[in-house]
């Protein structure tokens, strides 16, 4: 086991010598020399290191925004990050370690399971995650107050996703699902889906998370003579599994969630065509007030994105933490992880740009976020 000091300096050291920075901050002269700290354990490696990689730079940049302008009254911000490699366990204990040495919130976990590993910490440490990027319905339960979610449920997202389907006139619709807690329970919640909208499926097929059966689930998903697929999957595997397909049936509709095409550069040239839940705009996306927002904070970082949504939602997420934290600080009473809580309990239409955060909902804390469908173009650009 590391010590409180060791692990600091780990998560500090990460990715030293790298473009990606583990310690987000701006020194600047006059502020306190005792930092408020914003905890992120993230897959910086792994299958979905792409995406976790894209959160922490949009979390810096927003980080970056309240330093240059004095800090959080006159306290500098850190945005620690930590890699959990996607493994629950790591992320259970990085969240741990990030506790102990003094992370006031939390941002941009990745995970269904990773999210549910930390649940239990987090409320006994009376500390907030926000935006969790998963959309399972089984984090999102009244007992849990640790968690504000800004992404709507997977079943939202499914729900939409099969009317859409349905709409453009795609039949015999295969599902492919991860084989892990995300990939079971939107299966289950497609199930409910396909149900309401009286349709059936020829095969559902489990994909590896890792994807080395990604061949063999596109032979499968061919000799069902299926029209069409529903990919519930994230990651890597997401791709191995399209590469597969398109070899052999480069014409059939796929239609993913909002976190299943997450390596884009991959797939180059055939990422054209493929559709997915949109929830957040693109980071070229300017008529979005959040957009411009968000450019000019990444340009003031110094960052470049990537093509995908996940900087974007990491640049909300601290935003939307920030502010939380902001309120706690001015409650009048003792500075604590509990006074960040009912800070962020108490937006109501707070703005991100154009985006409205609002947590009246109670306990399951869930800020609504309309879903639609978008396909991205050949310049691997998502178009709504």
């Amino acid at each position: 086991m590391k010590s409180r000091r060791s692990f600091l300096r780990s998560a500090v050291g990460l990715t030293a010598g790298a473009s990606l920075h583990a310690v987000a901050s701006a020194q600047l002269v006059g502020m306190s020399r005792t930092p408020v700290l914003l905890g992120s354990s993230l897959a910086l490696t792994g299958v979905v290191a792409s995406g976790g990689i894209e959160h922490t730079k949009g979390i810096r940049a927003a980080v970056n925004d309240v330093n240059r302008a004095g800090g959080l009254n006159g306290r500098e911000l850190k945005a620690v990050f930590v890699d959990d490699g996607f493994v629950p366990a790591r992320s259970a204990e990085n969240i741990k370690k990030l506790l102990e040495d003094g992370a006031l919130a939390f941002a941009s976990l990745m995970g269904t399971a990773n999210t549910s590993a930390c649940i239990t910490t987090l409320e006994a440490a009376g500390a907030s995650l926000v935006g969790p990027v998963t959309g399972a319905s089984s984090v999102r339960r009244a007992e849990v107050k640790s968690l504000f979610h800004i992404r709507p449920s997977y079943a939202d997202e499914i729900r939409r996703l099969v009317e859409q389907m349905q709409t453009l006139g795609m039949r015999d619709i295969a599902v492919v699902y991860q084989d892990n807690a995300l990939g079971k329970e939107s299966f289950a919640d497609a199930e409910r889906a396909f149900a309401a909208a009286g349709i059936r499926w020829p095969i559902a097929v489990s994909l590896s998370l890792d994807g080395a059966n990604a061949d063999s689930t596109a032979r499968a998903v061919l000799g069902a003579k299926a029209g069409a697929v529903l990919l519930l999957t994230t990651g890597t595997a997401s791709t191995d599994f399209v590469l597969a397909l398109r070899k052999a049936a480069p014409s059939m509709s796929i239609v993913g969630l909002s976190i299943t095409f997450t390596d884009i550069p991959r797939l180059g040239a055939h990422i054209q065509g493929l559709a997915c839940s949109s929830i957040f705009p693109t980071p070229r996306s300017t008529k979005h007030v959040l957009i411009r927002e968000y450019q000019a904070s990444m340009r003031a970082a110094g960052l470049t994105a990537g093509v995908g949504t996940s900087s974007v939602e990491g640049y909300i997420n601290a935003r939307v933490a920030i502010e939380g934290i902001r309120r706690g600080m001015s409650m009048g009473k003792s500075f604590s992880r509990e006074s960040v809580r009912s800070g962020l309990i108490s937006l109501r239409n707070f703005r991100v740009g154009d985006l409205s955060v609002d947590f009246r909902s109670g306990p399951p804390w869930v800020s609504p976020t309309p879903v639609s469908l978008a396909v991205y173009g050949h310049d691997g650009v998502l178009r709504a």
